[in-house]
């Protein structure tokens, strides 16, 4: 196994641990240190360079940029937002999440990407992150298969919930779908929810607030990738068409990221090892990505969390003859199907667990590709870094039960 390339740590001049709680982490450290030397010690650096000090300092001096990104959310610091298991939502918060989302559909957008309403400026603005707009070896930041997907997907999840709060007039945090939970599944595709699954021949959705004629699609995904698309909301829950069977990410998927001891290592892309990668084992196993017709093209071994909780909601299928996927299968897309904010509240829940537990990491710190490094801005949403998404939830006015 290659190693990963040396990381040079963020200097800070903020207070550092004691010598102490120093010795005993980088000794922690090195006990896993057998195959992974120089990326071991720049995490301990890392690891010894934060402390609450630090963190209560990085987070203040982002904070002034979140004012101008998400305002509602820095005014609720005070009190923030819960983001809850669905299936503990009271009637009334599911009505509200609910009734937020439908309303965004019939509000105007609030800028371009030449979309109509509010709901479909999120999925133009999610299409966009995976457009390629450079065929320049080492050109990243797509927002997914690399160090951004968490850090991009935590500030895209901050401004959709700003935005049902403004179209509410309340604060609504997001509910996450625990992926092993039955009962989870079951209640995010409950009428009062998401709806069901849909039914043969196409899979579009006949019951619940995002059935056929209630919901319609209007931002379709590339062509080249999904010809024929439905103008209504399609999913075929856990179908997989002629690829394995799909089933929703298990406990053992999540325990197994939790325990990788960094947030990510070269070559920060899909074939990161995920023993070793927090993020690359909450991604995809894959090849690395390439540019074609301009959007990124994504070749997958194995589906890990992230993909497979798209893919096993969204669903894979024959129609005419032809394998179609979808909406929530569909990655450049796929806010098109609502249950995408509950998929990636989790993963993001999940991500606030493992930085929890090791003091906020992020990296690469620099040497990585262009746009995932940590003073690197988190396009679109500059001049936030991935260094200012990866603090304390209760950094930006939100907290998970």
């Amino acid at each position: 196994m290659k190693e990963p390339k040396m990381i040079k740590p963020r200097e800070t001049s903020t207070q550092k641990r004691t010598a102490a709680t120093e010795t005993m982490a980088r000794r922690d450290f090195l006990a896993q240190a057998s195959v992974l030397g120089t990326a071991l010690l720049a995490a301990s650096s890392w690891a010894g360079a934060q402390g609450s000090g630090e963190l209560g300092q990085r987070a203040a001096q982002t904070v002034p940029t979140l004012n101008g990104l998400f305002p509602l959310h820095v005014r609720g610091r005070g009190h923030p937002r819960r983001r809850k298991n669905i299936k503990d939502l009271t009637a009334q918060e599911k009505a509200d999440f609910v009734a937020a989302i439908l309303k965004l559909k019939v509000t105007p957008s609030p800028t371009g990407y030449g979309v109509g309403n509010w709901y479909d400026y999120f999925v133009g603005r999610h299409m966009m992150k995976t457009t390629c707009f450079s065929i320049e070896t080492g050109q990243r930041s797509w927002g997914h298969d690399g160090p951004d997907l968490i850090t991009f997907h935590r500030a895209f999840l901050l401004e959709f919930e700003e935005a049902l709060a403004v179209v509410s007039g309340k604060p609504i945090g997001i509910p996450y779908w625990d992926w092993p939970d039955p009962a989870s599944t079951a209640a995010m595709l409950a009428d009062d929810v998401m709806g069901p699954s849909g039914a043969p021949p196409d899979y579009v959705v006949t019951s619940g607030p995002f059935r056929g004629g209630q919901w319609p699609i209007n931002v379709l995904t590339w062509v080249a990738l999904a010809a024929g698309q439905s103008a209504d909301l399609v999913r075929a829950v856990g179908l997989s068409g002629p690829f394995p069977p799909i089933h929703p990410p298990s406990a053992q998927e999540v325990q197994a990221a939790l325990r990788a001891p960094f947030y990510d290592v070269a070559p920060w892309d899909l074939t990161a090892d995920a023993t070793m990668s927090f993020r690359a084992a909450m991604d995809t196993d894959g090849l690395p990505n390439t540019c074609e017709n301009g959007f990124y093209k994504e070749v997958v071994r194995a589906l890990r969390p992230h993909a497979e909780g798209h893919a096993y909601i969204g669903g894979i299928f024959f129609q005419d003859g032809r394998l179609v996927f979808g909406h929530e299968a569909n990655v450049s897309t796929s806010p098109n199907d609502p249950c995408f904010w509950l998929h990636h509240a989790n993963i993001d829940r999940i991500a606030e667990m493992w930085w929890q537990a090791h003091n906020y990491q992020y990296l690469p710190i620099s040497g990585g590709p262009r746009g995932v490094n940590i003073d690197d801005p988190v396009w679109p949403f500059a001049p936030l870094t991935h260094g200012d998404m990866a603090l304390p939830a209760e950094t930006f006015g939100y907290t998970y039960d």
